[in-house]
C-alpha cells in the first residue's frame, strides 16, 4: 500500500479518536491534559493538520498506548 502524507493524518488521527471514545475520554478533555485547545483535536482526529511527533508521543501517553501500537495498527492491520 502507497501512503501519503494525508492518509497517514486520516489514520492516525482515527487511532487516536477510536482510542480516546474507548476510554471515555471527551476531545476537550484530552486537549485541557495536553494544553491544546478541543478543536485542534478534532483537526488532529479528522486528519486536518499534520502531528508532530511530540503531540503523538503526548496523545500516546494519555492513551496509555505505545508508538507499536500505533504502527501495528495504522499500517500493518489492514493487510
Amino acid at each position: 500500500m502507497k501512503y501519503n502524507t494525508v492518509n497517514i493524518n486520516v489514520r492516525v488521527g482515527s487511532f487516536i479518536r477510536r482510542h480516546r471514545t474507548l476510554l471515555g475520554i471527551s476531545g476537550k478533555s484530552l486537549g485541557k491534559k495536553l494544553n491544546l485547545s478541543q478543536q485542534h483535536i478534532s483537526r488532529l482526529e479528522r486528519g486536518q493538520t499534520n502531528f508532530t511527533i511530540e503531540i503523538i508521543l503526548y496523545l500516546l501517553n494519555e492513551l496509555d498506548k505505545t508508538i507499536f501500537d500505533l504502527v501495528t495498527e495504522v499500517f500493518y492491520e489492514d493487510r
